[in-house]
């Protein structure tokens, strides 16, 4: 049996030897969504989660050949649930950011398995949700790779830039290279720290 949470997990139960339910394995999100998930069902053969939260995200575990009771995350599809209202493309091509009346502002990038650049094995996958507003978005500017400006509709614009995680994560995924931006970033992060 499965049951969702709005604490942001979905929770796999089964009888125990005495016939009570026992939770069996947690799986879920931490950080980002204001409120956790609103519905999740089994593949039909069992071995794969799939769960939908607020404001339109989608999540999805399968289950590990070595472990049953380890679930792994897997890449799913991502995109606003309302009108797009804006969006900006990085000078270089390399990423696609979008602001909607869903209230949020999306990266969207392509996903560059085992750094190949062969179109086939390219995907693009929204990336990140760097921001999740109480207003509807209405404007978006890229101000360099690492650094973007917004604003909603209560007329204010609100400058972002990116986390030490979120750049080794998008340069694992990407494949970036030759990024200055984020060595420089990183280094004023990390001061003495070799990247």
């Amino acid at each position: 049996m499965l049951s969702v949470s709005i604490d942001k997990s979905i929770i796999i139960w089964a009888p125990s030897e005495d016939g009570v339910w026992m939770e069996q394995v947690r799986v879920g999100e931490v950080g980002g969504n204001l409120l956790g998930f609103y519905g999740g069902k089994f593949s039909s053969d069992g071995k794969s989660i799939f769960g939908h939260s607020y404001q339109g995200g989608f999540h999805i575990w399968h289950q590990t050949v070595e472990n049953e009771n380890l679930w792994s995350p897997g890449v799913i599809i991502g995109g606003h649930f309302d009108e797009v209202r804006d969006l900006a493309w990085a000078p270089n091509g390399e990423y696609l950011l979008s602001v909607s009346a869903d209230q949020t502002t999306r990266i969207h990038a392509p996903w560059r398995r085992s750094n190949d650049e062969s179109d086939d094995m390219v995907t693009w996958h929204e990336l990140a949700r760097p921001q999740v507003h109480g207003y509807d978005m209405q404007t978006i500017a890229i101000l360099s790779r690492y650094k973007f400006a917004s604003g909603a509709e209560e007329k204010i614009v609100r400058t972002f830039q990116a986390s030490a995680n979120y750049i080794e994560n998008f340069r694992r995924i990407t494949g970036a290279q030759d990024d200055a931006e984020g060595d420089d970033l990183l280094q004023s992060m990390f001061p003495g720290f070799q990247f």
